[in-house]
């Protein structure tokens, strides 16, 4: 590109040429899920899925420059979901233990 910076058509150009996905399609290849299908697996609204993320519970992987993306949820991450009212409970991450080859063999 004789040494001059990239834009957005040189890039769009690239990626047509060798047929590379974009970003949110590899963010999808990596298992990151829509804030409709992290809702539907933990069986809650979409606006719950928003306020777990602000309170740091899960993480959202922008997938472009408009605030849009992706959620990363690993698949061994568990929420026990808060409770609303005058004693309200915030939701929270469970501890997961795996049983050890040690306490299998007792």
């Amino acid at each position: 590109w004789d040494g001059k910076p990239f834009n957005l058509k040189k890039i769009a150009f690239i990626r047509r040429t060798y047929n590379l996905p974009g970003r949110r399609q590899r963010l999808r290849d990596c298992g990151m899920l829509t804030t409709q299908e992290v809702a539907e697996r933990f069986e809650i609204a979409e606006t719950t899925v928003h306020q777990w993320g602000r309170q740091g519970l899960i993480t959202k992987v922008y997938s472009d420059n408009l605030s849009r993306g992706l959620w990363d949820i690993p698949s061994h991450l568990e929420i026990i979901k808060g409770r609303p009212g005058c004693n309200a409970n915030p939701a929270r991450p469970a501890s997961i233990t795996v049983p050890s080859a040690e306490q299998d063999a007792l």
